[in-house]
């Protein structure tokens, strides 16, 4: 080959070019940053729009229907879900994965442009969002203090932590939630107003008046030119206090006469606290295509020289840091590979007993892994678990080519040639074969490479780490090993070589083949119904085996969502999660832990029902149990409660799927009463399935409101419209922010309110009055009804039908089995006419995935077979080559089987690999056969002569790849689980058709090969 005969003859050349790569991947290597898994685009799009004080039914009908009609009619849509919220309507609409998500979310846009005349006037317009999961906060932080007020202490970080830390590359936003916040009340005393003859809204427009600045013009005064400015806006409370109200009997009444002014804080909505004590939970937002690692180094750098200049008191609690668990997760895969290639080194000097050509290989590894940063860095991609395991993975892979070179060429100097000369001639004839079997295995991952979904998006970066490392080893094979060999490898004879390599010794394992292949050849039926036999107990270990979408990872971060009934208070919401504070606080392997009461992380908010724990564990070495022992332990200790709801989360998977429960039922129809009927009883029958935990039901109980039927002839008798009348409402008993208090640099929200001994009951609100146009003073009851009635909370559709679901978490099953299971519970389920259901959560992805890796298999197999095919130019080979494939699955499904190991994604990927990997071993056993066959050496005498010979390369190389992998099968590190498996599959897969590719190839060889005829 050229390229072999240039290596060898510019040596300084090749050793130039290689230390130009070297230097090249080390630049780029600091570029290429951290991350857990390569950024996930979700195809799909939000629609936010808020009409306050419209219950969910008529938001549905005014709202949600019209939006979903009019974006269902744009292509690439999947499926359209919605949410129909007291004044809110939210639809996700989710596109076909490809789907060019910009285009789409202006498509989207259009659309809602051509019918937002038909929207309500009174409703925000609305409000279209991709959905992106690096929303999701890098770092949090509890911040406390032991002396200060949470007030005081959310004045010291918004003054003095979050705007210096959003000035930092990389940061997007830094929200802090929970707290009080500063607000001057301006508490109205109602009879004494209205003895004044005025209302709310007057004394709002007083206030709104009397605060301003405003320039009045310019005066010019012989040759200079002044600018006039009205000055009126309050500098304390003692003006806003003797603001005048009105005159009366020559007498000015002031606003303290009517109303009392407090310096207070807004009404609470929230509680947060860390380890139990009051907090501010301090939240970090990444920059879109920023890396995770750097912001969160950068963000912890500036917040240590913060701390110096704020009281000493104050403690950041870090109970959430995305770049923790990546820095962990990929360093036990860096180590992996570092510990992978050691293995592999150790393993070829023990075979080759000589430091040169282990030499040579030892330098080849580092070198394939350098040259491979420099097209990942091109490619856009960063080091995460993805591309590290496939570095990890190929680790193995890439000594294959240079050690059937460094044979080679070894067999050319026992020959009695010279180093340039072996080196020339051992490399040439071997670089056809190298190239093709690179190409046969690289086949394998162009489908993985291109597929789509959430398993294109994994496997990608996987695969083309592979592709690009076998390139790069391929690269180094032809130019770097020639050049060394011509250079350092000793010339000896076969004699010299078998008593230095222990080839005696592997003489007689060698012999001990022989023997075994022999008596297959003529045995051939006796081998092929045992091999039957181990497929079939392969296939008979797969029902054991179970299947899910991914493994369960222990990432050391729990989130512990709970729920109580619709219309629970703020207060006795914070009453419960305190005692569920109290439960987890007693697990001993907790080190942090922040709770958040009156609202939720997720993008649906949340309400005074709702809240949050955020758990940080101890680093897994130094806890005894897994996250998933110390949820089982805080859920059976969680107290009896009424209507209470706590749900845990997978971090890992829903951070991955953007899935929040593995298990979905849902169930479609029209009447609402009828679906919550369906769906309690589904739920019940669900709860006893073996693995099921935290079973719920997205129907929320009803809730009990106060509905103002307003009589629409009698108000406009009046001259007051509806919207007059809502707002009169709202500002009674919410109040109305008037104006602002600025004062060294600060505003501060004035809020008009009665005093809420003024509006304690029906009958007060009855009494609420609303000034007409024509001035008269009329009472809500003299216009409306007020009764008390039950609506739902929200309405979910799917689709644009009415769906309700019913979720739940596993523990120790596969998700496939409890499907199973639940479907057998569920096979007597009787559904009215107009009512079915759907499995979705993580089960319908698994299949969806299942399905797209499975095309992705079948076509990696074609591309493999048709790249045999011109290489062998027959059909009849590599048909007989393909039979590695059935003989790797028996080792697939026995270590499952042994290990626990359920089917998931990692798994098939590691399936799909095999699929390339596996058919060298029998590709270079067949080829040597017909090279001796066309020698004229009988068909038998050539199987077991090419068995023989073949013996060493085929285990070389078989080993180094298994124990490349074996660390990461062994990893126990956080966010190990998700390679695990696939390394696992691999190694079970390698072992069997490595060791049966000896035996069962050579007996199918004889079985399909005639015996050529003698001339």
């Amino acid at each position: 080959m050229k390229i072999v005969n240039f290596s060898v003859n510019k040596p300084v050349t090749i050793l130039m070019v290689n230390l130009i790569i070297v230097v090249l991947g080390i630049m780029v290597l600091p570029r290429l940053g951290l991350d857990m898994l390569p950024d996930i685009e979700y195809p799909v799009v939000s629609i936010i729009t808020n009409y306050s004080g419209v219950a969910p039914e008529d938001i549905e009908n005014i709202l949600t229907k019209p939006i979903e009609e009019a974006v269902a009619a744009i292509k690439g849509v999947k499926s359209i879900s919605s949410f129909s919220r007291e004044g809110t309507s939210m639809i996700m609409v989710e596109f076909n994965w490809g789907t060019n998500i910009d285009f789409a979310t202006e498509d989207i846009r259009d659309k809602i442009g051509q019918i937002e005349n038909y929207l309500p006037s009174d409703a925000t317009k609305p409000l279209v969002l991709k959905i992106n999961v690096e929303a999701m906060p890098i770092l949090a932080y509890g911040v406390t203090n032991s002396t200060l007020d949470t007030l005081e202490l959310k004045k010291i970080l918004e003054d003095n932590v979050k705007d210096k830390l959003e000035r930092l590359d990389g940061v997007a936003s830094v929200d802090l939630r929970g707290g009080k916040e500063r607000e001057i009340l301006v508490k109205i005393n109602k009879p004494l107003l209205e003895s004044y003859g005025l209302d709310q809204t007057q004394i709002v427009q007083i206030l709104k008046q009397e605060n301003i600045n405003l320039s009045g013009g310019s005066i010019k005064e012989s040759i200079e030119e002044f600018s006039l400015r009205t000055t009126g806006e309050y500098k304390n409370l003692e003006e806003l206090k003797n603001t005048v109200i009105t005159i009366k009997n020559n007498t000015p009444i002031y606003l303290k006469d009517i109303a009392e002014v407090i310096d207070t804080h807004k009404e609470i909505k929230t509680y947060a606290r860390t380890n139990q004590k009051d907090s501010i939970l301090m939240l970090i937002n990444k920059q879109s295509g920023i890396n995770t690692v750097q912001a969160a180094e950068s963000v912890k750098k500036e917040l240590a020289e913060l701390k110096k200049y704020l009281p000493s008191d104050i403690d950041f609690a870090l109970v959430l840091d995305q770049s923790k668990i990546i820095t962990t997760s990929t360093n036990s895969v860096t180590q992996s590979v570092i510990v992978g290639g050691f293995l592999v080194i150790s393993l070829l000097f023990l075979f080759l007993r000589d430091w040169r050509p282990t030499f040579a290989i030892a330098l080849a590894i580092p070198l394939s892994l350098i040259a491979t940063f420099i097209p990942l860095y091109l490619a856009g991609y960063t080091l995460n678990l993805m591309t590290l395991g496939g570095l990890a993975l190929g680790v193995g892979m890439l000594v294959d080519n240079a050690v059937v070179v460094i044979e080679n060429i070894y067999r050319h100097l026992e020959e009695g040639k010279e180093r340039r000369e072996a080196a020339k001639i051992g490399a040439s004839e071997v670089g056809m074969a190298i190239i093709a079997s690179s190409l046969t295995t690289i086949a394998v991952f162009v489908p993985m490479a291109l597929g789509t979904g959430i398993a294109g998006q994994l496997s990608r970066g996987l695969s083309l780490t592979i592709v690009f490392a076998l390139l790069s080893s391929l690269f180094v094979a032809l130019t770097l090993i020639p050049v060394l060999a011509s250079k350092i490898f000793k010339k000896r004879t076969k004699e010299e070589y078998r008593k230095t390599s222990g080839e005696k010794s592997f003489e007689k394992f060698q012999n001990f083949y022989e023997k075994i292949l022999t008596w297959s050849l003529n045995h051939r039926l006796n081998i092929i119904l045992m091999t039957i036999g181990f497929l079939i107990i392969a296939l008979f270990c797969l029902p054991f085996v179970g299947s899910q979408f991914l493994p369960q990872t222990d990432m050391g971060t729990i989130l512990l969502q709970m729920k109580m009934p619709p219309g629970t208070s703020l207060e006795e919401t914070n009453r419960v999660m305190g005692q569920i504070e109290e439960v987890a606080m007693r697990v001993k392997d907790l080190e942090k832990m922040t709770s958040f009461i009156g609202s939720s992380l997720g993008i649906q908010g949340g309400g005074t029902n709702e809240g949050m724990i955020m758990i940080s564990l101890k680093d897994k070495k130094e806890r005894e149990m897994t996250s998933i022992e110390v949820q089982e332990i805080i859920r059976k200790n969680i107290p009896p409660i009424r209507g209470l709801e706590a749900n845990f989360m997978d971090m890992g998977s829903s951070f991955i799927s953007g899935v929040n429960a593995p298990v979905e039922i849902k169930i479609f129809g029209p009447d609402l009463d009828e679906l919550k009927k369906i769906s309690h009883n589904i739920m019940l029958k669900i709860s006893n399935v073996e693995g099921i935990r935290d079973a719920t039901n997205s129907f929320e109980e009803t809730k009990t409101e106060m509905v103002i039927n307003i009589n629409r002839e009698m108000a406009s008798r009046f001259g007051l419209s509806i919207g007059q009348i809502a707002s009169a409402v709202k500002n009674s008993m919410q109040g109305v922010v008037a104006t602002q208090l600025r004062q060294g640099g600060e505003e501060v929200d004035i809020r008009v309110k009665y005093d809420e001994s003024y509006l304690n009951d029906i009958e007060d609100i009855k009494n609420i009055s609303i000034v007409s146009p024509l001035g008269s003073r009329i009472f809500l009851k003299q216009i409306a009804d007020i009764r008390k009635e039950k609506g739902p909370v929200t309405i979910e559709r799917e689709d644009q039908l009415r769906v309700v679901s019913v979720t739940a978490n596993t523990v120790d099953r596969d998700i496939g089995s409890i499907i199973n299971d639940i479907k057998e519970e569920l096979k007597d389920e009787v559904l009215p006419t107009g009512y079915f259901l759907e499995y979705g959560g993580s089960y319908s992805q698994m299949q969806e995935t299942f399905k797209t890796l499975g095309m992705a298999l079948i076509l990696g197999i074609i591309l493999v077979y048709m790249i045999m095919a011109s290489q062998f130019e027959s059909l009849i080979y590599p048909f007989i080559i393909m039979f590695e494939l059935p003989l790797a699955f028996i080792g697939v499904g026995l270590v499952l089987f042994i290990t626990r190991q359920a089917i998931s994604l990692p798994s098939i990927m590691g399936m799909i690999m095999l699929a390339g990997i596996i058919v060298n071993n029998a590709i270079v056993l067949v080829d040597y056969v017909n090279q001796l066959r066309q020698k004229g050496i009988k068909k038998q005498k050539a199987l077991i002569q090419a068995g023989r010979v073949r013996l060493r390369p085929i285990l070389i190389t078989s080993l180094t790849t298994i124990l490349g992998m074996f660390p990461l099968a062994l990893a126990q590190a956080e966010g190990s689980e998700i390679m695990k498996p696939m390394a696992i599959t691999m190694i079970g897969g390698l072992l069997t058709s490595t060791f049966l590719t000896l035996v069962i190839i050579p007996v199918i060889y004889s079985l399909l090969v005639k015996e050529k005829k003698q001339a």
